[in-house]
């Protein structure tokens, strides 16, 4: 296999929460949502099959995810689609059933993990995260109430073929 190595994530601010330190957390949900290289670019050719290195989710200083709480532990889902936007279903290479759960923040987790990409679809296709989790408030300074905070789910591939627009 080649060597193109992506870090795909969110583009910027899709993916936020407000501080508000009089609860004890934040839900932050998102549904598919494009991962983007990079340099924006997020089509992968057809055949592209690739390697799932490792993923991970980066909070800001001082931010923690607070467990399973609200019924659910933190969650990615990884995705394919069509070029077209059409959704195909998840990477079942992913974690368990192509749903990974992060235990804690600001770590990268090594998967290893190969995905044949002709046994989801033959064409050109994007990848697409969707997550929930939730954002200790405990001990946040109340001067950061308001404010609205990016999270970056992230995945770093392996594959063979450049990526596009």
């Amino acid at each position: 296999m080649a060597e193109n190595i992506e870090i795909l994530t969110f583009k910027y601010n899709t993916l936020k929460f407000t501080v508000n330190n009089a609860v004890d957390y934040v839900n932050v949900t998102v549904g598919a949502s494009d991962l983007l290289s990079t340099t924006g670019a997020n089509i992968f050719k057809a055949g592209d099959n690739f390697i799932i290195l490792s993923c991970g989710l980066i909070l800001p200083e001082n931010f923690s995810l607070s467990g399973i709480v609200a019924n659910f532990s933190p969650f990615i889902n990884l995705q394919v689609s069509t070029s077209l936007d059409v959704l195909v279903g998840n990477v079942l290479e992913f974690g368990t059933s192509g749903q990974f759960s992060p235990i804690v923040a600001n770590y990268e987790y090594a998967l290893g993990q190969f995905v044949n990409i002709n046994n989801y679809l033959t064409t050109d296709f994007k990848l697409k995260f969707s997550m929930a989790c939730s954002i200790s408030m405990v001990g946040i300074n109340a001067a950061y109430n308001g404010k609205g905070i990016s999270i970056f789910p992230f995945i770093k591939i392996s594959h063979n073929s450049p990526l596009t627009f």
